[in-house]
């Protein structure tokens, strides 16, 4: 192929670095967001005139080396785009009884603590890291970097071998209940596995790696934030001279005998390509984009999705010493908890995930303001799509704003506030077409993994790729980068350009 063009629908994460991969490849890529500006639901959100916008999610580099490498793999050096802050302090865990404890990278810094807290075997919390961090290592070499179209793909005898050792049909909470007795320890380490927004009982033992690469590899913060990281990508994309278009909402993936060939925009251009990538919401590509029946594809109805969040960011006053960047707020039996949340219960008390940047970030403390999110994950909109009404909204709120002045050992939080920003399961269907809300796509349960999964080759439409959070490997920012350079590697082997030299 002497020349080809293709087009990505959506600027998300997976949009922006799939379109690196192969602008650096040599083919001509032109990029169409919808919004004002890129990022998809990691795009920042603007506070009050004079403040520093928020992260719209928290900033979690679990895996350090994929935010760089995809900067190396293009030939551009990383530091020109985006610094790093690597954190000591990893997570600080605050208990419902009001006790807290703080995890660090270097271990060894905290073992008695560990054992005096936890009651636990600093040894053997340190031998479940390092299996499963060595297990991470095998499924990410074995499933996470490879295309898994059919099964057959794992039936080599090596393969078939090391997933038997992997053992992915024993779930996380199996995984983490059998290692360890403490509550305490137990919840912790099942709320990062729940990061994927589903239920540790119907999730793999895989997702107990979560925890495992944060303690074995630190945590990075990107310094100004998952935003500063979207402009990073976007300065690159057009660096690469890659062709940039916002405020370009698409009405229609055109094809022709089931083959993509345009698509067409809401404004009523058409826009003609040799390949699609679609990274907008994948239930959103088939039903809305293809114009095809959820009814003609079933796995389309019988697909589990993951849960919601609600999100509350606040702009406030005061410097919160009592908080590092990355916080956890657990409340007992944690694991019911999370089956409510699954099976579209919101309980009365609820887990938070509080992200504090400018513990660590002083980008984040503008004229003496610092700025932090909250984030609670919520029943997705396929049980209750009344649920959110302002009422509920304000009562969501309230909890939040009662549980955060409880850490911090203050009356009200309230005096403090400069300015909020909330989201809900609305918002993230309304403005990023996410099925039903889900605030991770496609639920990474046992029977929808792997080749269970959608995967980055269109099978009923050439011409036409797929990446994001429902496709194959997953979800999960680092996981969707190595999902956009398989779709990058697939465009490459099946359409390879003929470059003079």
């Amino acid at each position: 192929m002497a020349g080809c063009h293709i087009i990505i629908i959506g600027g998300g994460i997976g949009g922006l670095c799939c379109g690196l991969h192969l602008l650096h490849a040599g083919y001509q890529v032109s990029l169409y967001e919808k919004c004002p500006q890129v990022g998809g639901v990691i795009q920042s959100i603007p506070s009050a005139p004079g403040y520093a916008d928020y992260d719209s999610f928290a900033s979690i580099g679990i895996h350090p080396y994929a935010y760089r490498q995809i900067f190396t793999d293009i030939g551009l050096h990383w530091q020109d785009y985006f610094s790093e802050i690597h954190l000591d302090e990893l997570y600080r865990v605050f208990y419902e009884d009001g006790s807290s404890f703080t995890f660090k990278k270097n271990e060894i810094s905290y073992k008695y603590d560990f054992e005096a807290f936890y009651n636990e075997s600093f040894s053997d919390y340190n031998t479940f890291i390092n299996q499963f961090y060595q297990k991470y290592l095998t499924a990410y070499a074995l499933i996470l970097s490879q295309p898994l179209t059919h099964i057959k793909d794992m039936m080599t005898p090596h393969k078939l071998s090391a997933l038997i050792k992997l053992n992915p049909l024993t779930s996380a909470s199996c995984a983490i209940k059998r290692r360890f007795t403490s509550p305490k320890l137990r919840d912790f380490l099942l709320f990062q596995s729940y990061y994927m927004g589903y239920p540790t009982s119907q999730i793999s033992q895989l997702y107990a790696t979560i925890p495992a690469c944060t303690q074995a590899l630190g945590l990075t913060h990107i310094k100004g934030g998952m935003g500063a990281y979207v402009k990073a990508l976007q300065k690159a994309f057009i660096d690469c001279k890659g062709q940039l278009y916002c405020n370009a909402p698409i009405e229609r993936i055109l094809t022709d005998h089931d083959k993509a060939y345009s698509i067409l925009t809401t404004s009523g251009q058409m826009k003609k390509a040799d390949i699609v990538i679609s990274n907008a919401d994948y239930h959103f590509t088939i039903t809305k984009l293809l114009n095809r029946s959820a009814r003609l594809h079933k796995p389309l109805l019988s697909f589990q999705m993951t849960c919601s969040v609600f999100m509350l960011r606040l702009t406030l006053s005061i410097s919160l010493p009592m908080l590092s960047t990355h916080n956890i707020y657990l409340v007992q039996d944690m694991e019911n908890t999370f089956s409510a949340v699954g099976s579209g219960t919101m309980p009365l008390k609820f887990p938070m995930y509080i992200y504090y940047p400018s513990y660590i970030d002083d980008t984040f403390n503008v004229n003496g303001s610092t700025t932090l999110n909250i984030m609670v994950r919520v029943p997705n909109l396929s049980f209750n799509a009344s649920y959110w009404s302002p009422l509920t909204i304000e009562r969501m709120r309230c909890i939040c704003l009662k549980h955060l002045a409880d850490l911090l050992e203050i009356n009200s939080i309230a005096p403090y506030i400069i300015h909020e920003s909330m989201s809900t399961p609305r918002d993230l269907q309304q403005k990023f077409n996410c099925y039903q809300g889900a605030a991770f796509g496609l639920a990474p349960s046992i029977l929808q993994s792997a080749w269970l999964r959608p995967q980055p080759i269109c099978p009923f439409v050439t011409n036409l790729y797929f990446t994001g959070t429902s496709i194959h490997p997953g979800n999960g920012i680092s996981i969707v980068m190595e999902g956009a350079k398989t779709v990058s590697n697939l465009i490459q082997s099946s359409y390879p350009l003929n470059l003079k030299k």
